[in-house]
């Protein structure tokens, strides 16, 4: 019997590019072969990083030179977009339909993003990576990781929200691990999770 495991489609996160900010962020999200959606924006950098594209978002006017630059990538899904359109919403409902669990989105963060993605958290597992900070959705409520001492946390939520910390130290600005060990914080609804680089 062969060692290899498969995995199922649409297990693995699916890897959304909205901002491509380097190689190295993307290599680990990419280690499993997720499906690749990008938008036209950040086209040409995600093929010179030998990414195999699965998926392009891209603006109706630009779709003949956008088919010519994805050649040598067919088969590629490609979705049209008007100026107009809010491409996380199409890019999440497109998830949503193929039944994707989960999905990292590559960008820079803005308190507007968490605006936009909070919706869609009730369908789909989001991650959000950027170069200072990858921010995790919790929609259960229920944060548990074996962290090393000094991890460094930030948590957004809602104000009147009640939040249980378990292994955490507070600071002005962020939370902290206690000593190397499990973490946990606890919630009746919702909240994001952000985890600082060391």
């Amino acid at each position: 019997m062969s060692s290899h495991h498969f995995v199922k489609e649409g297990q693995e996160p699916a890897l959304l590019i909205l901002d491509a900010l380097s190689l190295e962020l993307a290599e680990p999200l990419l280690e499993w072969a997720p499906l690749v959606m990008v938008t036209d924006k950040v086209l040409t950098t995600v093929l010179r990083w030998g990414t195999k594209i699965d998926v392009a978002l891209v603006r109706v006017d630009r779709m003949e030179d956008v088919k010519t630059e994805l050649v040598d990538q067919f088969p590629v899904e490609i979705i049209a977009y008007h100026n107009q359109d809010d491409l996380l919403s199409i890019a999440f409902n497109f998830l949503i339909n193929r039944k994707q669990k989960a999905v990292n989105l590559m960008t820079e963060m803005s308190d507007s993003l968490f605006d936009i993605v909070n919706p869609f958290t009730k369908k789909i597992q989001v991650g959000v990576f950027d170069q200072d900070i990858n921010w995790l959705c919790i929609p259960n409520g229920q944060y548990q990781k074996w962290l090393p001492a000094k991890s460094r946390l930030k948590i957004r939520n809602d104000a009147k929200q009640n939040l249980q910390f378990t292994g955490l130290i507070r600071h002005p600005e962020y939370w902290e691990a206690e000593k190397d060990g499990m973490v946990t914080i606890q919630s009746d609804q919702f909240f994001w999770v952000g985890e600082l680089p060391e």
